[in-house]
């Protein structure tokens, strides 16, 4: 079946990526992208579509990203907006717009990310955040970036002392239990 043998290159493709083989995972899936499309299934296609498009960003080649992400957004217009593949389709947008310096539109991406991940949490809050913050900062936004960077430092704090707490947690009944 033709899904389930392009659902294993994007499960090559992701493997790859992780392993920080850039070219081999955009190429596990670019080769058969076209195929990909023609069979007009949604979520294969944003599956396929981001391991290669974050392994073309992470090897500096944003213009075959480029390339790819247009091919993808009548896919993209179909899917839930607010599903995880959209969104981490969304974040290598986010990324693309970074890298041409088109720090405004990169702002009202996050903007909307940070609107669509309420109902899923699909993005920390901290790294949107982070990267709102960083926008503004390019953007001369001095005093908006700095609210947005301590907000950010807060909720990491805040997180990372929530986790140290349940293990606390965890281990003080464990211990009781022991006793």
């Amino acid at each position: 079946d033709s899904i389930e043998m392009y659902s294993a290159l994007a499960t090559k493709s992701a493997a790859l990526l992780r392993m920080k083989r850039y070219s081999e995972a955009s190429a596990a899936v670019s080769s058969e992208f076209h195929n990909i499309l023609q069979l007009g299934y949604v979520p294969l296609t944003l599956k396929c579509a981001s391991p290669m498009l974050r392994a073309f960003m992470e090897d500096g080649r944003t213009d075959s990203a480029q390339i790819y992400m247009q091919m993808i957004q009548p896919a993209l217009q179909k899917a839930d907006q607010t599903s995880n593949g959209v969104i981490g389709i969304l974040e290598v947008k986010a990324a693309l717009l970074r890298s041409k310096g088109d720090y405004g539109q990169e702002l009202a991406l996050w903007n909307r990310l940070d609107t669509l991940v309420k109902t899923n949490g699909g993005i920390p809050e901290e790294r949107i955040l982070f990267y709102k913050a960083d926008c503004h900062a390019k953007l001369g936004h001095a005093q908006t970036a700095f609210a947005l960077m301590t907000n950010a430092y807060n909720r990491a704090d805040s997180m990372k002392n929530s986790g140290m707490s349940q293990q606390r947690t965890e281990f003080t009944i464990e211990y009781n239990t022991q006793e």
